[in-house]
């Protein structure tokens, strides 16, 4: 009996934590295309398009 309570317990806490962390970093939020595409087409910036070409 005192297993299956901590078993619980367990699973209980663990979904808990799981729905924090994807409510705090797994938002969803609309893609700014503008800064996209400013972000690749800039040849300093580290996401330039081809730069990420080279690189994969």
């Amino acid at each position: 009996m005192k297993k299956i309570l901590v078993a619980i317990i367990a699973i209980v806490a663990t979904s808990m934590a799981i729905n924090t962390v994807a409510q705090s970093k797994l938002a969803i939020r609309k893609v700014d295309f503008n800064h996209v595409k400013e972000v690749t087409e800039n040849p300093n910036n580290m996401y330039y398009y081809p730069k990420l070409l080279r690189s994969s």
